[in-house]
């Protein structure tokens, strides 16, 4: 029986889609407690985490973008420093800008993906924002990285402040449904582990604390390292 060749494609807009769904459905649940929290540069709001995701989504559309027509990628391995910059950028802004801000970006790059085909999404050799790897991945996967990883790191962590086990548990459930397609596995395995992960890891004691911002006030509560694997490089770990 032959196998299923799977709509590369059309699966990364479903899997951007999904994207957009959970940060429209995060940011209406999140309580008024969260809402109106202030940040610093080091100790994150609720609202820096939201244009902090916005910002790295936006900086993939533009790399997309200028990988297709030849121009120099920005280059993400100082990410730290590159958070502290952008921070005082957006620090101001309202929930309403910053909401404005994560839609204009998932729009960016639903517009790149759509311009490539499957061998752009799928074949390193071809198109990949990683030249500089020896062995460079996928655009497929930096894709699933910036879209579902990423967030769902910040989006587990705003859960657990709020001790909000039930809709954790129902976002982790809907995202491991929009990535189970058929031909996918090889490119979604890191995900879903971490996404098994995160599921068993819930209320355990914290071996340590993440050293990105806004981690700070979630002390006794267990982090799973969704970074520091051995298949994600560290300029990857925002």
């Amino acid at each position: 029986m032959p196998r299923i060749q799977p709509d590369v494609k059309q699966w990364a807009l479903a899997v951007i889609a999904a994207s957009r769904r959970e940060f429209s459905m995060i940011i209406a649940w999140m309580p008024a407690e969260l809402r109106s929290r202030s940040g610093q540069l080091k100790d994150w709001s609720p609202k820096d985490e939201i244009a902090h995701l916005a910002y790295w989504i936006d900086l993939f559309a533009h790399n997309i973008q200028a990988r297709r027509e030849a121009q120099p990628l920005t280059d993400t391995r100082d990410y730290r420093a590159m958070n502290d910059a952008a921070w005082p950028v957006s620090k101001d802004w309202s929930w309403d800008e910053a909401e404005a801000a994560v839609e204009r970006a998932l729009t960016a790059v639903a517009a790149q993906v759509t311009a490539l085909d499957t061998a752009d999404l799928t074949d390193p050799q071809r198109f990949t924002l990683e030249p500089h790897r020896k062995a460079p991945r996928p655009l497929i996967q930096s894709l699933l990285y910036d879209l579902v990883d990423h967030p769902l790191h910040h989006f587990v962590g705003l859960y657990r402040q709020f001790g909000d086990a039930e809709g954790q548990s129902a976002m982790l459930t809907r995202l491991e449904g929009a990535l189970r397609q058929p031909g996918v596995s090889k490119w979604t395995a890191t995900t879903r582990r971490k996404i098994q992960n995160y599921r068993s890891g819930w209320g355990k004691a914290a071996p340590q604390l993440m050293d990105e911002p806004g981690w700070g006030i979630m002390e006794g509560v267990i982090l799973t390292l969704s970074r520091n694997t051995a298949d994600e490089p560290l300029y990857l770990q925002r």
